[in-house]
Protein backbone atom coordinates (compact mmCIF):
# COMPACT_ATOMS: atom_id res chain seq x y z
CA UNK A 1 0.00 0.00 0.00
CA UNK A 2 1.49 3.27 -1.25
CA UNK A 3 2.24 5.84 1.71
CA UNK A 4 0.65 8.51 -0.59
CA UNK A 5 -2.57 7.85 0.63
CA UNK A 6 -2.46 7.64 4.43
CA UNK A 7 0.00 11.36 4.44
CA UNK A 8 -2.66 12.99 2.22
CA UNK A 9 -5.11 11.43 4.43
CA UNK A 10 -3.63 12.89 7.66
CA UNK A 11 -2.53 16.06 6.05
CA UNK A 12 -6.32 16.51 4.97
CA UNK A 13 -7.64 15.72 8.87
CA UNK A 14 -4.60 18.13 10.49
CA UNK A 15 -6.05 21.17 8.29
CA UNK A 16 -9.74 20.73 9.09
CA UNK A 17 -8.46 20.41 13.00
CA UNK A 18 -6.68 23.43 12.33
CA UNK A 19 -9.75 25.26 10.30
CA UNK A 20 -11.93 24.64 13.17
CA UNK A 21 -9.42 25.30 15.84
CA UNK A 22 -8.81 28.89 14.24
CA UNK A 23 -12.54 29.49 13.97
CA UNK A 24 -13.37 28.81 17.45
CA UNK A 25 -11.17 31.28 18.54
CA UNK A 26 -12.54 33.80 16.81
CA UNK A 27 -15.47 35.14 18.91
CA UNK A 28 -19.18 35.72 17.77
CA UNK A 29 -19.14 39.79 16.13
CA UNK A 30 -22.06 42.00 17.98
CA UNK A 31 -24.89 43.10 15.71
CA UNK A 32 -26.57 46.77 16.46
CA UNK A 33 -28.97 49.34 15.56
CA UNK A 34 -28.51 52.58 16.17
CA UNK A 35 -30.52 54.81 17.30
CA UNK A 36 -32.16 51.57 17.97
CA UNK A 37 -34.09 48.38 16.25
CA UNK A 38 -37.62 49.71 15.97
CA UNK A 39 -37.59 52.48 13.27
CA UNK A 40 -39.93 54.41 12.43
CA UNK A 41 -41.28 55.05 8.71
CA UNK A 42 -38.68 56.83 6.90
CA UNK A 43 -36.66 57.56 9.16
CA UNK A 44 -32.64 56.61 8.73
CA UNK A 45 -31.10 54.08 10.65
CA UNK A 46 -27.48 52.21 10.98
CA UNK A 47 -26.50 48.87 11.47
CA UNK A 48 -23.08 47.80 12.65
CA UNK A 49 -20.95 44.91 12.93
CA UNK A 50 -18.89 45.20 15.96
CA UNK A 51 -15.52 42.97 15.59
CA UNK A 52 -12.34 42.65 17.69
CA UNK A 53 -9.22 45.20 16.27
CA UNK A 54 -7.79 42.46 14.08
CA UNK A 55 -10.56 42.25 11.83
CA UNK A 56 -9.93 42.47 8.29
CA UNK A 57 -13.01 42.50 6.57
CA UNK A 58 -16.62 42.25 7.47
CA UNK A 59 -20.36 41.01 5.64
CA UNK A 60 -23.86 41.66 6.64
CA UNK A 61 -26.60 40.01 5.70
CA UNK A 62 -30.37 40.12 5.24
CA UNK A 63 -32.50 36.75 5.51
CA UNK A 64 -34.65 36.78 2.69
CA UNK A 65 -36.44 33.28 2.77
CA UNK A 66 -38.15 31.31 5.56
CA UNK A 67 -36.92 28.13 6.96
CA UNK A 68 -36.06 25.29 5.66
CA UNK A 69 -34.52 27.86 2.53
CA UNK A 70 -32.82 30.16 4.83
CA UNK A 71 -31.35 32.63 2.43
CA UNK A 72 -29.04 35.23 3.09
CA UNK A 73 -28.87 38.36 0.60
CA UNK A 74 -25.32 40.32 1.24
CA UNK A 75 -25.25 43.90 1.77
CA UNK A 76 -22.05 44.64 2.89
CA UNK A 77 -18.95 42.45 2.12
CA UNK A 78 -15.34 44.57 2.26
CA UNK A 79 -13.27 46.70 5.20
CA UNK A 80 -16.37 48.74 6.21
CA UNK A 81 -18.83 47.26 9.08
CA UNK A 82 -21.43 49.55 8.60
CA UNK A 83 -24.81 49.39 6.84
CA UNK A 84 -26.59 52.54 6.47
CA UNK A 85 -30.48 52.91 5.85
CA UNK A 86 -31.51 56.22 4.82
CA UNK A 87 -35.40 55.86 4.80
CA UNK A 88 -36.62 53.00 6.16
CA UNK A 89 -39.25 51.34 4.18
CA UNK A 90 -40.94 47.67 4.36
CA UNK A 91 -38.62 45.88 2.55
CA UNK A 92 -36.14 46.64 5.37
CA UNK A 93 -37.54 44.96 7.87
CA UNK A 94 -36.19 41.41 8.66
CA UNK A 95 -33.32 39.39 10.54
CA UNK A 96 -29.88 40.85 9.57
CA UNK A 97 -26.66 38.84 10.42
CA UNK A 98 -22.68 39.78 10.27
CA UNK A 99 -19.43 37.70 10.52
CA UNK A 100 -15.55 39.08 10.17
CA UNK A 101 -12.28 37.55 8.90
CA UNK A 102 -9.04 37.81 10.86
CA UNK A 103 -6.29 35.38 10.42
CA UNK A 104 -7.47 34.15 7.13
CA UNK A 105 -10.62 32.68 8.54
CA UNK A 106 -14.00 34.27 9.35
CA UNK A 107 -15.98 34.13 12.45
CA UNK A 108 -18.94 32.64 13.51
CA UNK A 109 -22.22 34.21 12.86
CA UNK A 110 -23.67 37.08 15.29
CA UNK A 111 -26.69 36.61 16.90
CA UNK A 112 -29.72 37.69 14.73
CA UNK A 113 -30.98 41.55 15.26
CA UNK A 114 -34.85 42.05 14.59
CA UNK A 115 -35.53 45.45 12.26
CA UNK A 116 -38.92 46.43 13.26
CA UNK A 117 -40.74 49.38 11.45
CA UNK A 118 -43.01 51.70 13.24
CA UNK A 119 -46.06 54.03 11.76
CA UNK A 120 -47.12 57.39 13.58
CA UNK A 121 -50.07 58.83 12.63
CA UNK A 122 -51.88 55.84 10.04
CA UNK A 123 -55.21 56.83 9.89
CA UNK A 124 -58.04 55.50 7.99
CA UNK A 125 -58.78 57.60 4.53
CA UNK A 126 -61.57 59.08 3.48
CA UNK A 127 -63.71 58.39 0.69
CA UNK A 128 -66.31 60.89 -1.22
CA UNK A 129 -68.24 60.54 -4.13
CA UNK A 130 -68.19 64.05 -6.18
CA UNK A 131 -70.57 65.80 -6.71
CA UNK A 132 -72.45 63.77 -4.53
CA UNK A 133 -73.19 59.81 -3.50
CA UNK A 134 -76.49 60.36 -5.01
CA UNK A 135 -76.26 60.07 -8.43
CA UNK A 136 -79.19 60.50 -11.40
CA UNK A 137 -78.90 57.84 -13.92
CA UNK A 138 -76.64 58.11 -16.63
CA UNK A 139 -74.87 60.88 -14.98
CA UNK A 140 -71.26 60.86 -14.49
CA UNK A 141 -69.54 60.53 -10.98
CA UNK A 142 -66.10 60.79 -9.11
CA UNK A 143 -65.27 58.23 -5.96
CA UNK A 144 -62.28 60.10 -4.19
CA UNK A 145 -59.96 58.20 -1.71
CA UNK A 146 -58.69 61.25 0.34
CA UNK A 147 -55.51 60.01 1.98
CA UNK A 148 -52.57 61.79 3.39
CA UNK A 149 -50.04 63.79 0.78
CA UNK A 150 -46.52 61.43 1.23
CA UNK A 151 -49.38 58.46 0.39
CA UNK A 152 -47.69 56.01 -1.43
CA UNK A 153 -50.55 54.28 -3.44
CA UNK A 154 -54.17 53.91 -3.01
CA UNK A 155 -56.75 50.96 -3.42
CA UNK A 156 -60.48 51.45 -3.69
CA UNK A 157 -62.53 48.53 -3.55
CA UNK A 158 -66.62 47.88 -4.46
CA UNK A 159 -68.50 45.74 -2.30
CA UNK A 160 -70.20 42.83 -4.23
CA UNK A 161 -72.88 40.56 -3.46
CA UNK A 162 -74.88 40.29 0.31
CA UNK A 163 -74.13 38.71 3.22
CA UNK A 164 -72.16 36.77 4.11
CA UNK A 165 -70.96 36.02 0.82
CA UNK A 166 -69.85 39.56 0.47
CA UNK A 167 -67.10 40.05 -2.36
CA UNK A 168 -64.62 42.76 -2.52
CA UNK A 169 -64.02 43.79 -6.41
CA UNK A 170 -60.27 46.11 -7.08
CA UNK A 171 -61.27 49.21 -9.02
CA UNK A 172 -58.00 51.19 -8.41
CA UNK A 173 -54.11 49.54 -7.16
CA UNK A 174 -51.53 52.80 -7.83
CA UNK A 175 -51.12 56.38 -7.63
CA UNK A 176 -54.54 57.91 -8.61
CA UNK A 177 -56.57 58.37 -5.81
CA UNK A 178 -59.44 58.31 -7.67
CA UNK A 179 -62.87 56.38 -9.96
CA UNK A 180 -64.55 57.79 -12.39
CA UNK A 181 -67.90 56.05 -13.74
CA UNK A 182 -68.90 57.89 -17.00
CA UNK A 183 -72.47 57.25 -16.73
CA UNK A 184 -74.06 55.73 -13.77
CA UNK A 185 -76.07 52.32 -13.98
CA UNK A 186 -77.25 50.31 -11.56
CA UNK A 187 -74.73 47.97 -11.16
CA UNK A 188 -72.24 50.95 -9.95
CA UNK A 189 -74.82 51.20 -7.02
CA UNK A 190 -73.84 49.78 -3.58
CA UNK A 191 -70.27 50.21 -1.39
CA UNK A 192 -67.54 51.28 -2.06
CA UNK A 193 -64.18 52.12 0.84
CA UNK A 194 -60.26 52.53 0.13
CA UNK A 195 -56.79 52.20 1.83
CA UNK A 196 -53.96 53.95 1.19
CA UNK A 197 -50.50 53.04 1.48
CA UNK A 198 -47.49 54.54 3.25
CA UNK A 199 -44.85 51.64 3.71
CA UNK A 200 -47.63 49.47 4.97
CA UNK A 201 -51.36 49.38 4.13
CA UNK A 202 -53.30 51.97 6.18
CA UNK A 203 -56.45 50.77 7.96
CA UNK A 204 -60.09 50.56 5.51
CA UNK A 205 -62.16 53.97 5.00
CA UNK A 206 -65.51 54.11 6.24
CA UNK A 207 -68.06 52.66 3.27
CA UNK A 208 -69.43 55.02 0.67
CA UNK A 209 -73.15 53.85 -0.58
CA UNK A 210 -73.26 54.98 -4.21
CA UNK A 211 -76.90 55.13 -4.98
CA UNK A 212 -78.59 55.88 -8.21
CA UNK A 213 -81.61 57.99 -8.35
CA UNK A 214 -83.98 59.03 -11.49
CA UNK A 215 -87.60 59.45 -12.63
CA UNK A 216 -89.12 56.47 -14.53
CA UNK A 217 -91.77 54.07 -15.32
CA UNK A 218 -90.89 50.40 -14.05
CA UNK A 219 -93.27 49.37 -16.61
CA UNK A 220 -91.90 50.07 -19.68
CA UNK A 221 -88.88 49.20 -21.80
CA UNK A 222 -86.71 51.40 -20.51
CA UNK A 223 -87.66 50.98 -16.60
CA UNK A 224 -87.71 47.08 -17.27
CA UNK A 225 -83.94 47.50 -18.59
CA UNK A 226 -82.39 49.66 -15.90
CA UNK A 227 -83.61 47.06 -13.46
CA UNK A 228 -82.12 44.55 -15.57
CA UNK A 229 -78.45 46.05 -14.90
CA UNK A 230 -78.68 45.66 -11.16
CA UNK A 231 -77.19 43.35 -9.16
CA UNK A 232 -79.14 41.64 -6.42
CA UNK A 233 -79.24 44.15 -3.40
CA UNK A 234 -78.43 46.82 -5.36
CA UNK A 235 -80.35 50.46 -4.55
CA UNK A 236 -82.40 52.18 -7.06
CA UNK A 237 -84.45 55.06 -5.94
CA UNK A 238 -86.72 57.06 -7.34
CA UNK A 239 -86.12 60.80 -7.30
CA UNK A 240 -89.22 61.25 -5.64
CA UNK A 241 -88.15 59.24 -3.00
CA UNK A 242 -86.23 61.37 -1.44
CA UNK A 243 -83.45 60.35 0.99
CA UNK A 244 -81.41 62.03 3.49
CA UNK A 245 -77.96 60.74 3.06
CA UNK A 246 -74.42 61.45 4.95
Amino acid sequence: MSVVLPTLLYLGLYLTQSTQAAIAQHRKPVITAQPGSEVQYNEPVTIRCQGPPYAEAYKIYKKIEPEPRNGSKFLVAGRTNTLYIQKMKWDNIGLYRCSYMGAGFWSPLSNPLQLVMTMVGLTAPVMKALPGPMVLYNEPVTILCQGPPDAEAYKIYKVEGLEPREERKLLVAGKPNTFSIQEMKANWTGLYHCSYERGVWSPPSGNLDLVMTGEWDPGSKAGRDLFAEGEPGSKIRSRKQQSLYL
